[in-house]
């Protein structure tokens, strides 16, 4: 199945957040528009899933991600995704969501889920089946059957979801999608520092194990950065136990000794520039991410540390290589503009309450915006970003260019 939409509300300084996915889209605005918490708000919701009670309990009082924003303090956490699966006729469409109430008075109150609901959305049925419908604290419906109704009982404490009782169901007829629901993979990029270890252990790993993969990935890398003629994946073991021990622990220092065409030796990764390191860590999660099935991934600021000409050669890698895997990614460069359909970028907006607020252009408004940045004789993403630092809230050109 495919995500086609994600909604988010009550989040950090999220009032609402939703967002219809191409196979590749991006959250363009200036800093401190509310991009990372977007980013970081799904990636919470993924979690959320399948974490365990006691985690979603503690996920519940985290007061990171509490709402002190004065138009969403107090407001419950909300989430929505929408799967699909099939073409044209046979099509059909799952929408799930669940909301929670935040911790309140210290802990003492709240922390507890309210709501959840799993509807079918096909041509079967003239309106939106409901399959799963949560109405008391304790417990939820649900279908227990094809010609069955949402009356049959599901227990579900203060911290469980009703899709948690029902993952060991074997007999439902969507228990494909409760499985999906339960093991949505989420890959996120860029939103913590380089680790060299575990990026070169799975490349060491994917050439020993999944070599046809592995050459890929090279082939991607020595495209894209040119100056690089080769990658050698490396093991050094170390603290190797001898003799007849219950357990044996194998220590390893992993490395990716780099060929560059400028020097005369190789070299390790770690000293590769910034934007190079960049470059073969998304690749490299691209391609874990295709491994293991993920639905998703979100990578913070794609053109970070990429030099503009090599942009353009960037984005056709990750939509080559994400054939299957919706990309949703923050930016705030006018040059990733140039390279995107109207379509695929959803833009950050003003707010008087200093919300975050990401709208797409009206399709119908696309044209009159290009002619309006080329009369000025600016790149669409050079005026889009005038645009979005110079508009005030709610002036008529928020309401007159987007959705």
């Amino acid at each position: 199945m495919e995500i086609r939409n994600i909604s988010i509300s009550g989040f950090c300084n999220i009032k609402q957040f939703d967002i219809s996915l191409s196979e590749f889209n991006a959250l363009v605005a200036p800093n401190n528009y509310g991009k990372s918490n977007v980013l970081e708000g799904i990636r919470f919701a993924f979690a959320f899933l399948t974490a365990t009670e006691d985690e979603r309990k503690a996920m519940m009082s985290d007061p990171s991600f509490i709402p002190i924003n004065n138009a969403t303090s107090g407001e419950p956490f909300c989430f929505g995704i929408e799967l699909v699966k099939g073409i044209g006729d046979g099509e059909v469409a799952y929408s799930y969501s669940f909301s929670f109430e935040w911790a309140k008075n210290n802990g003492e109150l709240g922390c507890r889920i309210m709501e959840e609901s799993l509807t079918e959305i096909s041509k079967e049925y003239r309106r939106p089946h409901t399959l799963i419908k949560r109405l008391k604290e304790d417990s939820g419906l649900y279908v227990s059957s094809i010609t069955g109704r949402c009356n049959k009982e599901a227990k579900a404490t203060d911290n469980q979801l009703v899709i948690d009782a029902l993952t060991s169901n074997d007999n439902l007829f969507y228990k494909d999608v409760v499985s999906q629901l339960k093991n949505l993979g989420l890959n996120m990029v860029g939103t913590s520092g380089f680790d060299k270890q575990v990026l070169c252990q799975f490349i060491y790993n994917l050439k020993e194990q999944e070599p046809m993969r592995y050459s890929l990935f090279e082939d991607a890398v020595i495209h894209i950065v040119p100056n690089i003629k080769t990658i050698t994946p490396t093991c050094f073991q170390l603290g190797l136990s001898t003799g007849n021990v219950p357990y044996r622990i194998e220590d390893a220092i992993y490395d990716m000794r780099i060929n560059e065409r400028s020097n005369n030796q190789d070299i390790s990764i770690s000293r590769l520039s910034s934007g190079s390191r960049r470059i073969i860590t998304i690749i490299a999660e691209i391609i874990k991410a295709e491994m293991t099935g993920s639905s998703l991934i979100c990578i913070e600021e794609l053109e970070n540390s990429v030099h503009p000409k090599l942009l353009e050669n960037m984005i056709l890698m990750v939509q080559s290589f994400a054939e299957d895997i919706k990309v949703l990614t923050t930016s705030h460069s006018p040059y990733l503009v140039r390279y995107l359909k109207s379509g695929q970028l959803t833009f950050g907006l003003p707010t008087k309450e200093g919300v975050a607020s990401f709208h797409k252009l009206k399709k119908s408004k696309v044209k009159t915006v290009v002619k309006r940045s080329s009369a000025m004789e600016m790149t669409l993403g050079e005026y889009m970003f005038e645009l979005m630092l110079n508009l005030k809230p709610d002036s008529d050109e928020i309401f007159e260019l987007f959705d």
